[in-house]
């Protein structure tokens, strides 16, 4: 338990230093991490080829996300024009991405569901740190009799 508890704190440390000052966004990306780690290792059990697509689409999941958080940190901070560039690069975001999934099914015989589990990874990261926030505040709330 403590080798993962020092790895956290590395990733979080690293993600600090990469300009991620706020905490909420650092723990979901250490928990995107996590996730990314062992999705496709539940894989195991449909085959290789099924980790494989699996783990290449969680990794694209992965990256795309660091970008998307890094910006939207980045923009909380500026007013005008925030919402244009938020946009434009989602949407850029998003063909890059849509093109190397249509690459991968097309050239290397992906499968469409591995894919799909993997790009999911980071809709259960999210709803695993929101379930665990609000564990964390109703714990407290119990423990302060409120």
């Amino acid at each position: 338990m403590n080798a993962l508890k020092t790895i956290n704190r590395r990733i979080d440390e690293g993600l600090y230093r990469r300009g991620f000052q706020l905490a909420q966004v650092r723990e979901l990306l250490c928990l995107q991490f996590w996730v990314a780690l062992f999705l496709p290792l539940v894989g195991l059990i449909f085959g290789v080829f099924f980790v494989r697509d699996c783990f290449l689409a969680t990794m694209l999941a992965t990256v795309n996300f660091y970008f998307l958080a890094r910006l939207i940190q980045n923009l909380i901070f500026v007013r005008k024009g925030a919402v244009a560039i938020l946009l434009l690069s989602f949407y850029l975001r998003l063909a890059v991405l849509a093109c190397i999934v249509v690459a991968l099914i097309v050239w290397l015989d992906a499968s469409v569901v591995a894919l799909l589990v993997g790009l999911s990874s980071v809709v259960l990261s999210i709803s695993l740190w929101g379930g665990m926030t609000f564990l964390r505040k109703h714990i407290r709330r119990q423990k302060d009799g409120c």
